[in-house]
C-alpha cells in the first residue's frame, strides 16, 4: 500500500470515528438538558435541530459498521483465519454486557437489597447504543460467514440481510409475535419496550455501513481521489430519491403512515444523507496533509468517552444537573462543556499511556 494511500486511509478512519463520537456526545447532552418547554415551541430552528439530531445516532452506527468491515477486509484472510472474527465477537459480547450494566439503576440488585418492579425490569432490558452495536457486529460476522460459504459478494449478502431485518422488524411491530418473546429479546425489535436503539432501524444503519466498508476495501483509490467515491455518492443520492418515490407509492396505496415514516422516509432518506456526509469526510481526508492528533486520540478512545459521559449524566451525583431544565443557551453551554471535558479526558488518558478503548479497535 502506498504511503499516500495509507495516510489518507488512516485520516479517513480516525476522522470518521472522532466526528461521529463528538456529535453523539453533543446530542446526548443536549437531549438531557434542554427543557421540554423549548422542545414544544415548534420553531423552525428547533425542527432543524431535531432532524439533524435524529441522524447523529445513525451516523454513529453506520460509521461503526464501515470501520468494522473495512478492518475485517484489510486483513485479507479467509473467515476462519481472520483475527477480526474472534476479536469482533469478544468486543460484541463485551459491549452488550457493558450496555446492560450501565442501565442497572440500583446495584443493590446484586446483593438482594432491592426488588425491581416489572417496569424497572423492562427498562433494564432496553436496548441502547452499546447493545445494538454489539448485536450488529454479531449479525455482520454471521453474514460474512454466509457470504464465504455461498461465494456470494459481501455487499449482496449485507443488502439481503438488511432487507430481512426490515421485514422481521415490521412483522414484530404489527403482529402479536413480540408479545410472546421474553422482554430481553423483544427489546431488540420493539422501541415501545423501552429501547432507545432497537435493531431496526439502527442495525440497518450498521449493515449499510458494512457495505460502505466493503466498497472502501475493494476500491482503495477512493482514499486518494474523489473519482473513486463517485459510486458511493450515487448510492446516497439513489437512497434519497428512493425514499421520496417510496413515500409517494405508500401514499397512493394507502399504507400505514407509520410504516412510511419509519421504513421509507426516515431510514432510506437518512441513510442517503449520511452516505453523502461520509463522502465529505473522504474529501477532507484527501485534502488534509495530516490530521490533528486530538482527532486520532478521540477516534481511538470512543468506548471510554461514550461510557464516561453516559455515567456522568445518568449514574453520578451530577445527574441532578441533567434533568431537561435549561434554556437553549444554557443547554448549549453544558453540551459544549461536556464535550470539552471529554476531550480533556482523552488527553489525560494519552499522557498516562493508558491502553485505548475504541469500540472498533484497530
Amino acid at each position: 500500500m502506498s504511503d499516500s494511500l495509507n495516510k489518507n486511509r488512516v485520516i479517513f478512519l480516525d476522522l470518521l470515528r472522532s466526528v461521529a463520537l463528538l456529535l453523539m456526545v453533543l446530542s446526548v447532552t443536549m437531549n438531557h438538558t434542554l427543557s421540554d418547554e423549548y422542545r414544544a415551541m415548534g420553531k423552525y430552528w428547533i425542527n432543524i435541530w431535531y432532524y439533524l439530531d435524529s441522524m447523529i445516532a445513525p451516523l454513529f452506527l453506520l460509521t461503526s459498521g464501515a470501520v468494522f468491515l473495512y478492518l475485517f477486509r484489510t486483513q485479507n484472510k479467509p473467515f476462519a483465519e481472520n483475527e477480526r472474527v474472534k476479536k469482533g465477537l469478544k468486543r460484541a459480547l463485551f459491549l452488550i454486557l457493558l450496555g446492560y450494566l450501565i442501565q442497572v439503576p440500583d446495584y443493590r440488585i446484586f446483593t438482594g437489597g432491592v426488588v425491581y418492579t416489572d417496569f424497572q425490569w423492562q427498562q433494564l432490558w432496553g436496548v441502547d447504543i452499546l447493545q445494538v452495536i454489539g448485536m450488529s457486529v454479531i449479525m455482520t460476522i454471521g453474514l460474512l460467514y454466509i457470504a464465504e460459504k455461498t461465494k456470494i459478494r459481501n455487499y449482496i449478502v449485507f443488502g439481503i440481510g438488511a432487507m430481512l431485518l426490515i421485514l422481521i422488524s415490521v412483522l414484530m411491530q404489527y403482529s402479536n409475535i413480540s408479545a410472546m418473546l421474553p422482554d430481553a429479546l423483544d427489546a431488540y425489535f420493539i422501541s415501545e419496550s423501552g429501547s432507545k436503539y432497537p435493531l431496526f432501524p439502527f442495525g440497518f444503519y450498521f449493515l449499510a455501513g458494512s457495505c460502505i466498508g466493503c466498497f472502501m476495501s475493494t476500491y482503495p483509490e477512493a482514499f486518494i481521489e474523489m473519482k473513486g467515491s463517485s459510486l458511493i455518492m450515487l448510492i446516497g443520492v439513489g437512497l434519497i430519491l428512493l425514499s421520496f418515490v417510496g413515500q409517494w407509492a405508500f401514499y397512493m396505496v394507502g399504507l400505514n403512515e407509520q410504516i412510511t415514516n419509519q421504513v421509507v422516509v426516515s431510514v432510506f432518506r437518512s441513510a442517503g444523507l449520511i452516505i453523502l456526509a461520509l463522502i465529505s469526510v473522504v474529501y477532507v481526508s484527501i485534502i488534509l496533509p495530516q490530521i490533528p492528533k486530538i482527532f486520532i486520540l478521540i477516534g481511538r478512545n470512543t468506548l471510554l468517552v461514550f461510557v464516561v459521559h453516559i455515567i456522568i449524566i445518568e449514574r453520578t451525583f451530577l445527574s441532578v444537573y441533567f434533568q431537561r431544565i435549561y434554556n437553549v443557551w444554557e443547554s448549549a453551554v453544558m453540551s459544549f462543556g461536556m464535550l470539552s471535558f471529554m476531550i480533556l479526558l482523552v488527553i489525560i488518558v494519552n499522557r498516562l499511556n493508558i491502553k485505548n478503548f475504541s469500540m472498533m479497535r484497530n
